[in-house]
């Protein structure tokens, strides 16, 4: 019943009228406080405490929940070859059963920690049942791995072996070949004396191209002479650099192969240990013929498993790495040690009912510590274990409770407010005695552009600038003094404004609309918000999570 009692005047119905329809026909110069150089306004910690002592008791620096503030370093726990040696054992003992194995899918399936199709959600997953075959050049796995696999028949397994992915992380491989098929191929390499960009000649004339040309002949002929120098002459003269980083100039070719038809001709026309420059659209190849004959391609099966720290290591991470950070942070040396290690310290924040650390994410051991009634600020934590493999040790920065808050708690968000003050009025002193915009502009901006728009009320910033409505609401509080410059010092920065016209009166017809737009809205708002009210008004507070962590850390 009590949503009903809220009626609308039809002097809010006007008040509102005049919010949505006020207009002034503006031209402006407008410099945000981000372009002012935090380091050249000077901010003392005694200006930081006055600020926080005038300012400590509003509304909007009330703490509504408790409060920790910490700076923490997170320190890896890397597995060791140990470790390595331990997850191979334990694949060694799969790999028979896998070998043996009728159905590959549902084997790697219940075995595999990559899913079949993991790798279309993560691009740094391989996939482990590849739908393209193996091909030795562009695999990511060892050389010698790669040849094994290559030449393994079908139902063989190679591995397990090490692998490590995009993301660093140690990985144990067992590879199936669950498939394979010969085909009748030549294999060649070359090198690629490039004339052309994606195969049009552009912007080299005939005396380059033989100048090419002359190079490519020359390369035929000392290959000719000593085959064992193409490696060396491909790494510094074939411009086909990309393809030589993934095959080492190699290509396999068959009749159907995506490749320009003289290079194919060449390929499958030519004997073994022929050479001979071949030119295409691209440029000049220096080919080779390498091998001829059945050539098997492997369709693979795979099964990996991450390499995980073992409870001996974690420990040794522990005694060694952690336990220093902490007694270094304890002698207020987290910065050196900190360096010393190359770790990067991170500022962290949370809250009681909430405390949810955004890098890390929620950690109980570490709520627990934090939120301890006797925590205070310069406490260390001991290392504590996160869910992605670190150790995380935090030094308290900042204690809260509930009601107004400690200097410590909002010295630094307060420090960023008195800083856009200061650059504020920094800004505001520079253009105080303007007689124009253009002279403003020069000012603020070292050119003479002026902006012409129109600012309504209803508006939370100018056109084309960020959000300030303390800055909208000041410049509408002079729509009487128009043709005039104005300076208007906003939250987020200075405004010198010349108002051309304003229209502010709502039409009376629209009054009643919106005296009843008003009344539904405010009756809704009250509906969904009074119990939320009543909760807020009675300073009713939610001590499910503080009690959780009082059991917790009581002495037993």
């Amino acid at each position: 019943m009590a949503k009903y009692s809220v009626i609308a005047t039809n002097s809010e119905a006007t008040k509102s009228l005049i919010a949505k329809n006020a207009a002034l026909d503006i031209s402006f110069v407008a410099k945000d406080v981000n372009s002012v150089p935090n380091d050249s306004i000077k901010i003392s910690d005694s200006e930081i405490k006055s600020y926080y002592e005038k300012n400590k008791n509003n509304k909007e620096w009330r703490m509504i929940d408790e409060y920790r503030a910490f700076d923490y370093v997170l320190i890896p726990i890397k597995p060791t070859e140990q470790d390595k040696e331990i997850m191979s054992a334990d694949l060694e003992k799969v790999k028979i059963a896998f070998q043996k194995s009728s159905n590959d899918s549902a084997f790697v399936n219940a075995n595999s920690e990559t899913k079949i199709g993991a790798n279309q959600q993560d691009q740094n997953n391989f996939d482990v049942m590849p739908a393209n075959e193996f091909d030795k050049f562009q695999s990511p796995f060892p050389a010698d791995i790669n040849e094994q696999i290559a030449n393994a028949n079908k139902g063989e397994v190679v591995g397990p072996f090490p692998f490590t992915n995009q993301n660093g992380d140690a990985k144990i491989i067992l590879a199936k070949i669950r498939d394979s098929y010969t085909r009748e191929e030549t294999e060649v390499r070359h090198i690629l004396i490039g004339t052309s960009t994606n195969g049009l000649v552009e912007g080299v004339n005939d005396v380059e191209i033989a100048e090419k040309k002359k190079l490519a002949d020359s390369l035929v002929n000392v290959l000719k002479a000593d085959n064992s120098k193409f490696a060396q002459l491909a790494t510094q003269f074939t411009d086909d650099k990309q393809g030589f980083a993934m095959n080492k100039g190699y290509y396999n070719v068959y009749p159907e192969a995506g490749l320009v038809q003289e290079f194919k001709d060449f390929a499958l026309n030519n004997p073994v240990g022929a050479i001979q420059s071949v030119e295409t659209q691209f440029g000049y190849h220096v080919m080779e013929v390498t091998k001829k004959g059945e050539f098997k391609h492997n369709y693979l099966a795979m099964i990996d498993k991450s390499v995980k720290p073992s409870k001996d290591t974690k420990m040794t991470v522990f005694e060694i790495e952690g336990l220093e950070v902490m007694e270094k942070a304890e002698q207020n040396k987290l910065d050196a040690v900190a360096e010393e290690k190359g770790l990067d310290i991170v500022k962290g924040q949370m809250v009681l009912t909430n405390p949810f650390i955004q890098e890390v994410g929620y950690i109980s051991t570490f709520a627990e510590w934090s939120f301890n009634e006797e925590r205070k600020i310069g406490d260390v934590s001991t290392p504590i274990e996160t869910k992605d493999g670190n150790y995380l040790v935090a030094k308290m920065t900042a204690v809260a409770t509930y009601g107004i808050p400690t200097f410590e708690a909002v010295k630094e968000m307060m420090k960023d407010e008195l800083l856009k003050e200061k650059k504020v009025a920094y800004l505001a002193n520079k253009v105080k005695n303007v007689k124009s915009l253009e002279e403003a502009a020069q000012i603020l901006t070292n050119n003479t552009n002026v902006s012409e728009n129109t600012l309504k009320l209803s508006m939370d910033a100018f056109p084309g600038v960020s959000s300030d409505v303390t800055a909208v609401a000041k410049t509408f509080l002079l729509k009487d003094n128009l043709n005039t410059v104005n300076v208007i010092e906003g939250k987020q920065g200075v405004y010198v404004v010349v108002i051309k016209n304003a229209n502010i009166t709502p039409a009376p017809s629209e009054i009643a609309d919106e005296k009843s737009l008003l009344t539904t809205k405010r009756q809704d708002f009250v509906e969904s918000n009074l119990v939320n009210s009543l909760l807020k008004t009675a300073d009713v507070r939610d001590y499910r999570m503080k009690a959780k962590i009082t059991y917790a850390t009581r002495d037993n």
